[in-house]
């Protein structure tokens, strides 16, 4: 059975007045899970931003979320009681495994729905499994890898050791530095990679691709939107090259552009 952690400890709660008499709550909570015994971390979040660090030296998942509603009327226990009731914020574990999720309902009755910005810090050598609704995803240095299904939202990845598999609807995707093979589905935004250690495969609907630096073979499906590939030691191919200009250089192996 799932163990459920309640967050350990709530900060702060305040109203912040803004323009037109808009107003924010914003309680802190923090969220912590020894992670000796795990392995992977699947994290389920809906909107809001995700930052996730990765540390050589801890055997724990630690977790910051900021809440917080804009433009709802104003009453303090009132927003405590959207947050209460259409928040779902918990940390658990169960075998090998953890789980987070950060989810959330539409409250209606004139409340925005609730957003939670979450900072992850947890051990480097976890493997992350991510199902995003909206807003940023970002991840800095992680040694295991990396699966992220994502709705919208700009995904930045910086240091990564092992595989990265992603699905985005829509979003720009920067990826730098990555060990493993690196494979990515796209609807639509820019695609910037640099520094891959292995393969790179890219599916992308449209949106400017730029590629720099691969230790492997280059394979890019493109709808539309220019392609620029500098440095790649093995074959390039460009499968689909749709609408834009396609160019390249400094590739050892052969290039097939259709």
């Amino acid at each position: 059975m799932l163990r459920p952690f309640e967050p350990c400890l709530i900060l702060a709660g305040c109203l912040i007045a803004g323009l037109a008499g808009a107003t924010e709550f914003e309680p802190e909570r923090l969220l912590a899970l020894d992670a000796a015994a795990v392995e992977t971390l699947k994290i389920d979040s809906g909107a809001g931003s995700l930052e996730i660090r990765g540390s050589s030296d801890s055997d724990r998942i630690e977790v910051r979320a900021r809440v917080w509603i804009e433009d709802h009327p104003g009453r303090l226990d009132k927003a405590s009681e959207v947050v209460d009731r259409h928040v779902e914020l918990k940390l658990t574990a169960d075998g090998n495994r953890a789980e987070l999720i950060a989810m959330t309902r539409d409250p209606g009755r004139g409340y925005s729905l609730p957003h939670v910005d979450l900072i992850v810090t947890l051990p480097s050598r976890l493997d992350l499994d991510i199902r995003d609704r909206s807003g940023y995803v970002e991840i800095d240095d992680v040694s295991g890898d990396v699966k992220i299904r994502d709705d919208s939202g700009s995904i930045n990845l910086d240091g990564v050791g092992g595989r990265v598999v992603i699905d985005d609807g829509s979003g720009s995707i920067a990826l730098r530095d990555v060990t493993g093979p690196v494979r990515i589905d796209d609807g639509s935004g820019s695609i910037d990679v640099e520094t891959v250690r292995a393969d790179l495969y890219i599916d992308d609907g449209s949106g400017s691709i730029n590629v720099r630096e691969v230790d492997g073979s280059v394979t890019i499906s493109d709808g539309s939107g220019s392609i620029l590939v500098v440095g790649v030691s093995e074959d390039l191919t460009v499968t689909e090259s749709g609408s834009g200009s396609v160019q390249f250089d400094a590739v050892a192996g052969d290039v097939s552009v259709d």
